[in-house]
């Protein structure tokens, strides 16, 4: 299964379904099952977590 940021061009295909299960769109298509794909699900940075800053050089 493909993560895409764009579900555009799969669902276009012939026998392709589109369907929402736990908050994520998938595509998934019987008759060819290499076109399976996926969208969403990129997790939340955690509460209280801070970016690391950027390595000084001198």
């Amino acid at each position: 299964m493909k993560v895409r940021s764009s579900l555009r061009g799969l669902k276009r295909k012939v026998n392709s379904i589109v369907v929402r299960r736990r908050g994520k769109v998938f595509v998934i298509n019987k008759a060819d099952p290499r076109q399976k794909a996926r969208q969403g699900g990129a997790t939340p940075t955690p509460a209280g977590y801070k970016v690391p800053a950027p390595a000084e050089t001198g």
